[in-house]
């Protein structure tokens, strides 16, 4: 029956729907600069996550690095104890940097100026891996000022693209009056 009540009803009397594929030029042309926009925040914000990733893994070598080194100073031996196989190496003078043409006998203990060079050594090697690793912290916070200062230089707002955006197409549309030279 719906289909006798359409054939009776004219076309002229017949409701009309918009295309919905048909957009004001107005309309397109936001929807473009939206997709543009969106790309553009898109490539910034991949290259962002990217410099993310290498400094999280720097920091989980790091904390890996001192548990290591944790893990490996408490299974360490006592200094006091010198292992066996080292007991019949040549004893380093602490006159200089010569070796003694002497051998440590197997019962004899360090003494305490041995126990306090090895405890200097010690103290020299937590100092400079210290260092190394507050150099390496100084470089990761120089590297994020840096990284901060060129977001802040090149602008990191949606609003700064959109000045630019339009700016160009300001520019576009004034060109185009220009050229118009009918007598319309």
């Amino acid at each position: 029956m719906s289909d006798a009540s359409k054939s009776h009803t004219p076309f002229s009397k017949r409701p009309i729907k918009s295309n919905p594929l048909v957009e004001s030029r107005e309309v397109a042309r936001n929807r473009r600069r939206d997709v543009y926009l969106k790309q553009v925040q898109d490539r910034r914000n991949d290259k962002s996550w990217a410099a993310r990733g290498d400094q999280i893994l720097q920091l989980d070598y790091v904390s890996e690095r001192k548990k290591w080194e944790a893990e490996m100073a408490q299974s360490a031996p006592p200094p006091e104890e010198p292992p066996e196989e080292e007991a019949d190496l040549p004893v380093y003078s602490s006159q200089g940097p010569f070796f003694m043409s002497q051998t440590t006998p197997q019962n004899s203990q360090p003494s305490c100026d041995d126990a306090r060079e090895i405890d200097d050594i010690e103290r020299q090697q937590q100092e400079d891996l210290e260092a190394l690793l507050s150099l390496m912290e100084t470089e990761e916070e120089q590297g994020q000022a840096r990284q901060a200062q060129d977001s802040q230089r090149y602008g990191s707002d949606d609003e700064d693209y959109d000045s630019i955006f339009l700016g160009l197409m300001n520019d576009g549309e004034q060109k185009a009056e220009a050229m118009d030279t009918s007598n319309g």
